[in-house]
């Protein structure tokens, strides 16, 4: 578990190292210094960062599209990804997070159904709004997955977080 935060924590540097040293061009000095913390090969472009290591692999960014393994019996809000981060660990399973946009109110709420269509248990969930916005979360589960969804918005603006892991 150590070694896995010490990676999410070299992807975090990586992310701010590669962003701040993209106008130098000079990814490969924040890869060195990245790789040295983590153990392993890190690559950083414009789209974002990829570590592996021994111990597992992790990637963060911007998207347009699901991570390549993300799990297809998972349904996914119907929204364009924005930023897509994931975590694998050989004994510790898989985690996806994927950010949407979306300006259709209906949303957080379609996807909701389209969980439970798809066998998931919704297991808890809350929701508070007042005059600055929204916010609301629904946790479900099935044998293989536990999948959060969260729900920020202010007036036809609204973000959309999904985190996938496996159980």
């Amino acid at each position: 578990m150590r070694r896995t935060m010490t990676v999410l924590a070299a992807g975090a540097l990586a992310l701010g190292a590669g962003g701040m040293l993209a106008a130098c061009d000079s990814d490969d000095s924040a890869e060195e210094a990245v790789e040295d913390i983590a153990g392993g090969d890190v690559d950083i472009d414009e789209d974002g960062v990829n570590i592996e290591t021994d111990e597992g692999s992790a990637s963060f960014g911007t998207c347009d599209e699901l991570p390549d393994d993300f799990p297809s019996d998972v349904p996914t809000p119907d929204a364009e990804p924005q930023a897509c981060t994931s975590t694998s660990i050989p004994e510790g399973g898989s985690t996806w997070s994927v950010s949407y946009s979306s300006s259709d109110e209906g949303a957080f709420d379609e996807y909701r159904t389209a969980l439970e269509d798809a066998d998931f248990e919704v297991e808890g969930e809350l929701s508070a709004s007042d005059s600055d916005g929204t916010f609301s979360s629904v946790t479900a589960t099935n044998d293989d997955y536990t999948v959060n969804i969260t729900n920020v918005g202010a007036g036809e603006e609204r973000l959309i977080n999904l985190l996938v892991t496996e159980n």
